[in-house]
């Protein structure tokens, strides 16, 4: 019987260099083997210990739509700048798309808030010197260009579970009830799922999180598969 395949979308800091984000992704990797499925990370332009790229936002989408391609996920993850990137990939019209049962989204950032924290040049200039130092090299123009996930969940050829955290500083349960409402008119063959989890930030780790109750809820959203 063919395994069940998982691709992991990061969110915009490295899942290999910084140790922080790299015990996320071995993290959800041990619960993806666990449940019995074939794991592959997405690592972005700009994100790899000498790619020569810097990280913007339509090298994220061709690298995920190359690993896709070659992977075939049948289900995916992604977390917050990675939501837009997967929900672009899916409004490709992808043969890989057609294949995958959907994609759970874990704090996804609306382009409002994106823009309001994120979207002048010197707010970016300062994030892009903070990055650099934790082995992230985003380019100029990664966030005053970045389109808002907001447009791109309405092409989303697939069924979606969006989450966030009760905690989560970077969305809002508005956030995510506009989401929610924005894929389910504009996608009306495909399902749309929305859950929050109390207690829970945007940072998620095993060691951190209690009781492990918690814990097992945050995986059973992230990986249950959608029933269409």
């Amino acid at each position: 019987m063919e395994r069940r395949r998982v691709l992991l979308v990061p969110g915009s800091t490295s899942p290999v260099l910084t140790p922080k984000y790299r015990e996320v992704y071995d993290e959800l990797t041990d619960e993806a083997t666990a449940r019995g499925f074939a794991v592959q990370w997405v690592v972005f332009p700009g994100q790899g210990p000498s790619d020569g790229g810097e990280l913007i936002f339509e090298g994220s989408l061709a690298s995920t739509l190359r690993a896709a391609a070659e992977f075939r996920p049948h289900w995916v993850i992604a977390r917050s700048y990675g939501c837009l990137v997967a929900v672009a990939a899916a409004g490709t019209g992808a043969e890989w798309v057609r294949d995958c049962h959907g994609m759970a989204l874990w704090g996804p950032c609306t382009g409002r808030t994106t823009q309001a924290r994120w979207g002048t040049d010197e707010k970016e200039a300062a994030t892009i010197e903070s990055y650099a130092k934790h082995g992230t090299r985003l380019a100029t123009g990664f966030y005053t260009t970045m389109p808002a996930i907001e447009d791109r969940i309405k092409d989303a050829r697939c069924s979606l579970r969006i989450v966030r955290g009760e905690r989560d500083e970077y969305n809002t349960e508005q956030d995510i009830e506009k989401l929610h409402a924005l894929h389910t008119a504009a996608q009306p063959g495909f399902r749309c799922e929305k859950q929050l989890i109390a207690d829970l930030e945007h940072h998620v780790i095993r060691r951190e999180t209690t009781p492990p109750e918690k814990w097992a809820e945050y995986c059973d959203a992230l990986f249950r598969l959608i029933s269409n």
